[in-house]
């Protein structure tokens, strides 16, 4: 997909009013989507290796963000992403188990909800392997801009009639088909039941956006 640029600023965002809250719908998540006349692809892709980058900045930790989901995503007037609500509470030592698990908060969210995954859900705990389930579906959600609660049995559809086309987010202008599928299939992995199928942020997922 061409290398992603990266901005020098702190990826984790502070209470600064010059960041604006990402919304779905694609004429109002980037007017610098047709400005610039870049592909959507770029947009969608460097916001995912944002998060990426971010869970997996420090050596000593491993951030878990807990309650990923489009209203914490941020966006400046040049498109650079930052990722809020990362707390100081949400950090698991380096010593303790990688599948240590965080308690979930209340279940009677239906917006936080829609981007849990089952197992968090069943058992009331969170992993690091949650965040890469809500990370995909919020990646769904801008390739298609379908409710979260259905998006990943849309696009699973969509992709097994081979008709991502059908789904894809015209608003936002032209994807390139062959990275859509691409993109469709790394987060649908993101998204399997079962965390263990699910790829590495640093490993899989960072690496592959990133190139």
């Amino acid at each position: 997909m061409g290398p992603m640029r990266r901005g020098g600023g702190p990826l984790i965002a502070t209470n600064d009013r010059k960041w604006a809250q990402m919304h779905l719908k694609w004429p109002n998540f980037g007017y610098e989507v047709g400005h610039n006349r870049a592909s959507p692809v770029f947009h969608v892709v460097e916001l995912g290796e944002s998060f990426a980058c971010i869970c997996c900045s420090t050596r000593n930790s491993t951030r878990v963000h807990e309650n990923l989901k489009p209203s914490y995503i941020l966006l400046d007037a040049n498109f650079e992403t930052k990722i809020s609500d990362f707390g100081i509470n949400n950090l698991i030592s380096e010593d303790e188990n990688p599948s240590s698990f965080h308690t979930l908060g209340s279940k009677n969210d239906a917006e936080k909800i829609a981007y849990m995954d089952p197992e968090s859900l069943e058992n009331g705990k969170l992993t690091t392997e949650s965040d890469v389930y809500s990370f995909g579906v919020v990646i769904l959600r801008l390739l298609t801009a379908r409710p979260a609660m259905s998006v990943i049995r849309d696009v699973q559809c969509a992709m097994e009639r081979g008709k991502l086309d059908a789904v894809l987010d015209t608003s936002a202008g032209e994807w390139p088909l062959r990275q859509a599928k691409q993109l469709a299939n790394l987060t649908l992995r993101c998204c399997e039941k079962d965390p263990m199928d699910r790829p590495d942020l640093a490993s899989e997922i960072g690496l592959y956006l990133s190139q």
